[in-house]
Protein backbone atom coordinates (compact mmCIF):
# COMPACT_ATOMS: atom_id res chain seq x y z
CA UNK A 1 0.00 0.00 0.00
CA UNK A 2 1.59 3.27 -1.15
CA UNK A 3 1.66 6.19 1.29
CA UNK A 4 -0.99 8.85 0.70
CA UNK A 5 1.73 11.46 0.18
CA UNK A 6 3.31 9.37 -2.58
CA UNK A 7 -0.08 8.88 -4.31
CA UNK A 8 -0.86 12.59 -4.09
CA UNK A 9 2.54 13.44 -5.60
CA UNK A 10 1.96 11.09 -8.53
CA UNK A 11 -1.53 12.50 -8.99
CA UNK A 12 -0.10 16.00 -9.27
CA UNK A 13 2.43 14.82 -11.84
CA UNK A 14 -0.30 13.04 -13.79
CA UNK A 15 -2.37 16.23 -13.89
CA UNK A 16 0.69 18.22 -14.97
CA UNK A 17 1.67 15.90 -17.81
CA UNK A 18 -1.80 14.66 -18.77
CA UNK A 19 -1.73 10.97 -17.87
CA UNK A 20 0.36 8.21 -16.34
CA UNK A 21 1.14 6.97 -19.85
CA UNK A 22 2.66 10.30 -20.76
CA UNK A 23 4.61 10.22 -17.50
CA UNK A 24 5.99 6.80 -18.45
CA UNK A 25 6.95 8.12 -21.88
CA UNK A 26 8.67 11.07 -20.25
CA UNK A 27 10.66 8.84 -17.91
CA UNK A 28 11.66 6.52 -20.77
CA UNK A 29 12.71 9.52 -22.82
CA UNK A 30 14.83 10.92 -20.00
CA UNK A 31 16.44 7.53 -19.48
CA UNK A 32 17.27 7.37 -23.19
CA UNK A 33 18.81 10.83 -23.01
CA UNK A 34 20.92 9.77 -20.01
CA UNK A 35 22.16 6.67 -21.84
CA UNK A 36 22.91 8.65 -25.03
CA UNK A 37 24.77 11.25 -22.95
CA UNK A 38 27.09 8.63 -21.49
CA UNK A 39 27.76 7.24 -24.98
CA UNK A 40 28.38 10.77 -26.29
CA UNK A 41 30.82 11.82 -23.55
CA UNK A 42 32.61 8.46 -23.74
CA UNK A 43 32.83 8.63 -27.54
CA UNK A 44 34.11 12.20 -27.51
CA UNK A 45 36.73 11.33 -24.89
CA UNK A 46 37.76 8.27 -26.92
CA UNK A 47 38.24 10.35 -30.08
CA UNK A 48 40.01 13.08 -28.10
CA UNK A 49 42.50 10.56 -26.72
CA UNK A 50 42.95 8.90 -30.12
CA UNK A 51 43.75 12.07 -32.05
CA UNK A 52 45.69 13.61 -29.17
CA UNK A 53 48.35 10.98 -29.85
CA UNK A 54 48.75 12.46 -33.35
CA UNK A 55 48.64 16.08 -32.08
CA UNK A 56 45.22 16.69 -33.64
CA UNK A 57 42.33 18.39 -31.91
CA UNK A 58 38.94 16.71 -32.21
CA UNK A 59 37.60 20.10 -33.32
CA UNK A 60 39.80 19.86 -36.42
CA UNK A 61 38.18 16.57 -37.38
CA UNK A 62 34.64 17.87 -36.80
CA UNK A 63 33.03 14.45 -36.16
CA UNK A 64 29.25 14.39 -36.30
CA UNK A 65 27.16 13.26 -33.35
CA UNK A 66 26.51 9.82 -34.87
CA UNK A 67 30.25 9.15 -35.18
CA UNK A 68 30.84 10.27 -31.60
CA UNK A 69 28.10 8.03 -30.20
CA UNK A 70 29.33 5.13 -32.35
CA UNK A 71 32.80 5.47 -30.81
CA UNK A 72 31.17 5.54 -27.38
CA UNK A 73 29.68 2.14 -28.17
CA UNK A 74 33.07 0.97 -29.48
CA UNK A 75 34.63 2.05 -26.19
CA UNK A 76 32.19 -0.09 -24.17
CA UNK A 77 32.76 -3.11 -26.43
CA UNK A 78 36.54 -2.73 -26.21
CA UNK A 79 36.60 -2.27 -22.46
CA UNK A 80 34.29 -5.26 -22.05
CA UNK A 81 36.59 -7.45 -24.17
CA UNK A 82 39.70 -6.31 -22.27
CA UNK A 83 38.45 -6.27 -18.70
CA UNK A 84 35.39 -8.49 -18.82
CA UNK A 85 32.92 -7.51 -16.12
CA UNK A 86 35.47 -5.89 -13.80
CA UNK A 87 34.78 -2.39 -15.17
CA UNK A 88 31.83 -2.96 -17.49
CA UNK A 89 29.54 -4.21 -14.75
CA UNK A 90 29.96 -1.10 -12.54
CA UNK A 91 29.40 1.12 -15.57
CA UNK A 92 26.22 -0.73 -16.49
CA UNK A 93 25.16 -0.60 -12.86
CA UNK A 94 25.62 3.14 -13.02
CA UNK A 95 23.30 3.28 -16.03
CA UNK A 96 20.68 1.33 -14.11
CA UNK A 97 21.00 3.59 -11.09
CA UNK A 98 20.65 6.66 -13.31
CA UNK A 99 17.45 5.07 -14.60
CA UNK A 100 16.15 4.66 -11.07
CA UNK A 101 16.25 8.38 -10.52
CA UNK A 102 13.28 8.74 -12.82
CA UNK A 103 11.29 6.20 -10.77
CA UNK A 104 11.91 7.86 -7.40
CA UNK A 105 9.69 10.89 -7.04
CA UNK A 106 8.75 11.05 -3.36
CA UNK A 107 10.31 13.92 -1.44
CA UNK A 108 11.15 11.43 1.29
CA UNK A 109 13.93 10.19 -0.99
CA UNK A 110 15.40 13.62 -1.65
CA UNK A 111 18.87 12.70 -0.34
CA UNK A 112 18.83 9.41 -2.21
CA UNK A 113 17.96 11.15 -5.45
CA UNK A 114 20.78 13.62 -4.93
CA UNK A 115 23.19 10.73 -4.30
CA UNK A 116 22.04 9.06 -7.52
CA UNK A 117 22.66 12.25 -9.49
CA UNK A 118 26.20 12.59 -8.15
CA UNK A 119 26.83 8.90 -8.71
CA UNK A 120 25.67 9.28 -12.31
CA UNK A 121 28.07 12.19 -12.80
CA UNK A 122 30.82 10.06 -11.27
CA UNK A 123 30.09 7.24 -13.73
CA UNK A 124 30.25 9.68 -16.67
CA UNK A 125 33.59 11.02 -15.40
CA UNK A 126 35.07 7.54 -14.95
CA UNK A 127 33.83 6.46 -18.38
CA UNK A 128 35.30 9.59 -20.00
CA UNK A 129 38.70 9.15 -18.34
CA UNK A 130 38.80 5.46 -19.28
CA UNK A 131 37.70 6.22 -22.85
CA UNK A 132 40.40 8.87 -23.28
CA UNK A 133 43.09 6.46 -22.09
CA UNK A 134 41.78 3.64 -24.27
CA UNK A 135 41.66 5.92 -27.32
CA UNK A 136 45.27 6.94 -26.73
CA UNK A 137 46.38 3.31 -26.50
CA UNK A 138 44.43 2.43 -29.64
CA UNK A 139 46.12 5.22 -31.60
CA UNK A 140 49.56 3.92 -30.61
CA UNK A 141 48.55 0.46 -31.73
CA UNK A 142 47.10 1.70 -35.04
CA UNK A 143 50.20 3.68 -36.08
CA UNK A 144 51.96 0.67 -37.58
CA UNK A 145 48.76 -0.47 -39.33
CA UNK A 146 47.88 2.75 -41.15
CA UNK A 147 47.39 2.32 -44.89
CA UNK A 148 49.88 3.81 -47.40
CA UNK A 149 48.62 6.72 -49.49
CA UNK A 150 49.60 8.67 -52.58
CA UNK A 151 48.90 12.33 -53.26
CA UNK A 152 48.69 13.52 -56.85
CA UNK A 153 48.04 16.89 -58.47
CA UNK A 154 46.66 17.97 -61.82
CA UNK A 155 49.00 20.34 -63.65
CA UNK A 156 47.86 23.11 -65.95
CA UNK A 157 48.37 20.66 -68.82
CA UNK A 158 45.95 18.22 -67.09
CA UNK A 159 48.81 15.86 -66.35
CA UNK A 160 48.69 13.87 -63.12
CA UNK A 161 51.91 14.18 -61.12
CA UNK A 162 52.51 12.16 -57.95
CA UNK A 163 53.78 14.14 -54.99
CA UNK A 164 56.76 12.44 -53.35
CA UNK A 165 56.98 11.98 -49.61
CA UNK A 166 59.91 13.50 -47.67
CA UNK A 167 63.20 11.57 -47.95
CA UNK A 168 63.28 8.22 -46.15
CA UNK A 169 59.60 8.44 -45.23
CA UNK A 170 56.31 6.99 -46.37
CA UNK A 171 52.94 8.69 -46.20
CA UNK A 172 50.26 6.81 -44.26
CA UNK A 173 46.65 7.93 -44.34
CA UNK A 174 45.08 8.83 -40.99
CA UNK A 175 41.75 10.60 -41.51
CA UNK A 176 40.03 13.51 -43.25
CA UNK A 177 37.96 16.47 -42.15
CA UNK A 178 35.64 18.51 -44.39
CA UNK A 179 38.59 20.61 -45.63
CA UNK A 180 41.79 18.75 -44.70
CA UNK A 181 43.47 15.37 -45.22
CA UNK A 182 45.61 14.16 -42.30
CA UNK A 183 48.55 11.88 -42.98
CA UNK A 184 51.52 10.52 -41.06
CA UNK A 185 54.97 10.57 -42.63
CA UNK A 186 56.70 7.59 -41.05
CA UNK A 187 60.50 7.40 -41.22
CA UNK A 188 62.29 4.19 -42.08
CA UNK A 189 62.45 1.98 -39.01
CA UNK A 190 59.14 3.34 -37.72
CA UNK A 191 60.66 5.05 -34.67
CA UNK A 192 59.92 8.59 -35.90
CA UNK A 193 56.96 10.18 -37.63
CA UNK A 194 55.53 13.52 -38.62
CA UNK A 195 51.92 14.64 -38.84
CA UNK A 196 51.17 16.21 -42.23
CA UNK A 197 48.08 18.23 -43.16
CA UNK A 198 46.96 18.58 -46.78
CA UNK A 199 44.29 21.10 -47.65
CA UNK A 200 41.61 19.64 -49.90
CA UNK A 201 41.59 21.04 -53.43
CA UNK A 202 40.05 20.30 -56.82
CA UNK A 203 43.57 19.87 -58.21
CA UNK A 204 44.70 17.37 -55.57
CA UNK A 205 43.66 13.72 -55.47
CA UNK A 206 44.23 11.20 -52.71
CA UNK A 207 44.61 7.47 -53.15
CA UNK A 208 44.73 5.09 -50.19
CA UNK A 209 46.15 1.60 -50.66
CA UNK A 210 44.47 -1.01 -48.52
CA UNK A 211 45.70 -4.52 -47.82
Amino acid sequence: MRPQRFRDHNTQLSVLFGSTHRMADLKNGLLLVAFASILYFSGYAYLDGYYEYYDISVREISPDIHEIIAHGAIFFFQIASKTGFVITLPLLSGLIIIGLIFEISNNFYFLLRRFIVFFGIFIIAIASISAHSLGLDQAKSDLSRLNPMQLSIFTEQNVIVNLPSPPNTQYKYLTSSPDTHFAVAIFQGGDRWWLVRFQKSDTVTLRVFQD
